[in-house]
C-alpha cells in the first residue's frame, strides 16, 4: 500500500503514561540492596520487585534509598488515519542506579509487553527511545543501534538497554553540587511512515557532589550521585537493634509533653516523616562544629541535672542499669538541643531519654550509616526526616 499525499489525515499523539492506582506507603517494601559499582545489567532481583511494587506503576516511579529509582508501569501511543484510532499499549521496566563512587547515573529501559489493535501500527511498528539531560550533564548512549527497533524486537530480542548521564565535577558549595533533571522521549513510526509526536515524560531529578574531597565527609566516597525525587528519611525499628531509641524518639515526636526535660510543657519537635515536604525536617551538621558542640552541651546539663534542669520536671537521676542519655533531635543536626532562635534564646525542643547503652550505640550506628548511605549532605542541601516502625 502505497500513501498519497493528502489522502491520509495523520494525528498524533505523544507517549502518555496510564493512570494507575495509589503507591504503596513508606516502608511497606524493602530496599534493594545498594550497588557499589555500576552494573552492567540490572539486577534479576531488583527488577522483579520493581514489576511487583505499586508505587512503581505510576508516572514519577519509585525512588527507593536514593541509590535507585525503578518504574514499571504502561504507556501508549496512537495515530488516527481517517477518522479511526491506531494505538499500542507498551508495557515497560525503567530503572536508574546513581554510582556511588562517580557522578554518574545509569538508566536501563526494557520493554516487557505492548498490545497493538492492528490498524497502521503493529508488531512491525518502529520505536524509538532517547534520554535527555538538562544542566551541565552530558548522555552516552542515544546513538546506539539498540534504541531503534520495531516493536517486536524490543519485546523478544532486546532485553535492557542502558545509557549514562554523565554530571561535570562543578557546582555550589565546597561539595560541588550540582542537580540535573532527565527524561525520556520516545516516537512510534509506522512501516508507512507516519509518526506519533515525540513523546517526552516526565522530569526525573538527581544530584551529584563531590563532597568525598571536603573536610568533615569522613569515609565518604569522593564523589557520588543520588537519585533525588525523594523524601530523605531514617527508619528506626521498636523491635530492632536500637529499638529504646526508636521507643524514645516516636515518644519525642508524637508525645512531646510527655519528654524530659521539662516534662509537661508543651513542645513542637520536628524530624516526624510524614511524606509531606512541608513538614519542618533536620539538617546535618557537622560534628566538631559550634552546634554540634552547643548540642553536646545541652544534652550533659540535662543529663547531669544541673541548673536549671534539676527540677521534678526534669530527666531523673540515672538509673544503676547499663543506660545511656540518648538525645532527639540529633546532636548531628540543627536542631539539637542547643538550638536558639533569632534573639538567642534556647528553644526548647527536644528530648533527652535514659537507653539501653548498646541499644543507643546501635542507634548511633545507624544513623552514621544513613549518613553515608543517603549521601546526606550538611547544611540547608539536605532536609531529612524520622520514620518509626513496629
Amino acid at each position: 500500500m502505497r500513501r498519497t499525499s493528502g489522502l491520509l489525515a495523520v494525528l498524533a499523539a505523544a507517549l502518555l503514561t496510564l493512570p494507575t492506582g495509589p503507591p504503596a506507603t513508606a516502608a511497606e517494601t524493602p530496599a534493594p540492596t545498594a550497588v557499589a559499582a555500576l552494573p552492567d545489567e540490572p539486577d534479576d532481583d531488583f527488577v522483579e520487585q520493581c514489576q511487583n511494587d505499586p508505587e512503581s506503576n505510576s508516572e514519577q516511579g519509585r525512588v527507593w534509598d536514593r541509590t535507585t529509582w525503578c518504574q514499571h508501569t504502561t504507556s501508549y501511543g496512537e495515530i488516527i488515519v481517517n477518522g479511526q484510532t491506531s494505538r499500542a499499549d507498551i508495557t515497560y521496566t525503567a530503572l536508574a542506579y546513581a554510582d556511588q563512587a562517580d557522578r554518574k547515573v545509569r538508566i536501563f529501559f526494557q520493554v516487557d509487553d505492548f498490545d497493538t489493535n492492528y490498524g497502521v501500527i503493529n508488531s512491525f511498528t518502529d520505536m524509538r527511545i532517547s534520554v535527555g539531560c538538562q544542566a551541565l550533564c552530558d548522555v552516552s548512549g542515544n546513538d546506539d543501534s539498540d534504541k531503534d527497533n520495531m516493536l517486536l524486537t524490543w519485546r523478544d530480542f532486546t532485553g535492557f538497554v542502558s545509557w549514562d548521564i554523565t554530571s561535570q565535577d562543578d557546582g555550589v558549595g565546597a561539595e560541588r553540587i550540582a542537580r540535573h533533571r532527565w527524561n525520556f522521549s520516545g516516537q512510534l513510526v509506522t512501516s508507512y511512515g507516519q509518526a506519533t509526536v515525540p513523546g517526552v515524560g516526565l522530569d526525573h531529578h538527581i544530584r551529584c557532589d563531590s563532597a568525598g574531597t571536603v573536610p568533615g565527609y569522613g569515609g565518604w566516597t569522593a564523589k557520588a550521585c543520588i537519585n533525588d525525587d525523594v523524601l530523605p528519611y531514617i527508619t528506626y525499628s521498636k523491635s530492632g537493634p536500637a529499638a529504646g531509641v526508636a521507643q524514645h524518639i516516636e515518644t519525642a515526636l508524637n508525645r512531646p509533653a510527655d519528654t524530659y526535660p521539662n516534662r509537661g510543657t508543651p513542645k513542637t519537635i520536628p524530624g516526624k516523616y510524614t511524606g509531606n515536604p512541608d513538614d519542618p525536617g533536620l539538617h546535618r551538621i557537622a560534628v566538631g562544629s559550634p552546634e554540634y558542640v552547643a548540642n553536646r552541651a545541652e544534652q550533659r546539663r540535662i543529663r547531669d541535672r544541673s541548673v536549671p534542669y534539676n527540677g521534678p520536671d526534669d530527666l531523673p537521676v540515672k538509673p544503676p542499669a547499663d543506660v545511656q542519655a540518648d538525645e532527639f533531635p540529633f546532636a548531628s543536626t540543627r536542631e539539637g538541643l542547643g538550638a536558639r532562635d533569632a534573639q538567642g534564646n534556647l528553644l526548647g525542643n527536644g528530648s533527652v531519654a535514659w537507653v539501653d547503652s548498646a541499644q543507643n550505640i546501635a542507634g548511633g550506628n545507624q544513623l552514621k550509616d544513613f549518613y553515608k548511605r543517603d549521601r546526606i549532605l550538611m547544611g540547608d542541601h539536605d532536609e531529612f526526616y524520622v520514620n518509626i516502625v513496629p
